[in-house]
């Protein structure tokens, strides 16, 4: 059904970034853009290829005629060190230095080519998507972006994150291993109390005893980044090489689809909304969920709807910007 390359993708400062290249065998359509999706924070890209009741992402893309690379910046997934000096996961790490690695690879290697890349970032992926176009708003080589519960500032984030934000020095020194296994053990218990999951997800739409082969999706969080997501929460707005990012993406002109749930309990509707207002060329969004029927964060890529609500709306507005530059 699917074509699959792996790639491993030097970036020239210290590491080897894992991309994976996947087209449909007989319904891929090398006249549409192809497309990259970044992962979010502590996760790598097998959210991408997985889905506990449906299609994938991936494959929903695929299945649409779209050629699909999945990255794993830094730390991230396959991606290795090559270097004991090799800089460690940072805002301006991934958009500067791994996400134009990563670009510049798929557009030699493209089985569609000659277009520009659209972009797909999830969660915090979409901010590291903010952040690549504000530090290249000229020479981006991207035609558009999808964002994915991604927050572009803080005005009022949950009570968790404020405290998170009170000291950023302390957040840094922390060092969590084993991720993976921590969150295995803990599933036995949201199981048996799913409220316990409401700020994450509306267990009404994901299938929970799914969930452990979801685990294989978490990263270790990574103390740089951590000690810049403390003072972002702290300060409001993202700073990265001296710029504040929610103010640079004026200067952005590629489309931008502004993908949310209505009741995401991790990325406040005004955290991910805003960028529209800002946004320097078109920006339209996809509001998913009811007040009966609400979403939460994680149910835009594990819901069991989401294949039909979620990837399928978003692969038709890559099409017709595709269309549109033809």
């Amino acid at each position: 059904m699917l074509d699959i390359q792996h790639h491993q993708v030097p970036n020239h400062d210290g590491w080897n970034l894992q991309l994976r290249q996947a087209r449909h065998r007989t319904l891929h359509n090398p006249a549409l853009a192809p497309i990259a999706i970044i992962p979010g924070y502590g996760m790598n890209s097998f959210l991408f290829g997985f889905h506990p009741r449906g299609t994938s992402m991936e494959l929903c893309l695929a299945e649409a005629g779209f050629e699909v690379w999945s990255l794993n910046l830094r730390a991230q997934g396959g991606s290795r060190a090559t270097s004991p000096d090799a800089e460690p996961p940072s805002f301006a790490a991934f958009a500067g230095v791994d996400l134009p690695a990563a670009i510049a690879f798929i557009t030699r290697n493209s089985a569609s080519p000659g277009h520009p890349i659209s972009l797909i970032g999830c969660s915090l992926g979409g901010t590291i998507g903010y952040t690549y176009l504000a530090l290249h708003p000229q020479q981006s080589r991207v035609g558009a972006l999808v964002t994915i519960g991604s927050p572009i500032h803080w005005d009022r984030p949950p009570l968790l994150f404020k405290l998170l934000g009170v000291r950023p020095d302390l957040i840094e020194r922390i060092k969590l291993r084993g991720s993976r296994s921590i969150v295995r053990a803990a599933l036995p218990l949201l199981e048996r109390m799913p409220r316990l999951a409401h700020l994450y997800l509306n267990p009404a739409h994901v299938d929970l005893h799914a969930l452990h082969e979801l685990a294989r999706t978490v990263e270790n969080p990574q103390p740089r980044l951590n000690r810049e997501l403390s003072e972002w929460l702290a300060a409001g707005t993202l700073t990265v090489r001296g710029r504040d990012i929610a103010e640079e993406v004026r200067k952005v002109t590629v489309p931008l689809l502004v993908t949310r749930a209505n009741r995401d309990g991790i990325v406040p509707t005004d955290s991910v909304a805003s960028v529209r207002t800002r946004w320097g060329g078109r920006a339209d969004e996809l509001v998913v969920g009811t007040r009966e029927d609400w979403y939460s964060h994680a149910d835009l890529f594990i819901g069991n709807e989401a294949p039909a609500k979620v990837f399928a709306p978003i692969a038709a507005w890559l099409a017709e910007r595709s269309s549109e530059r033809a």
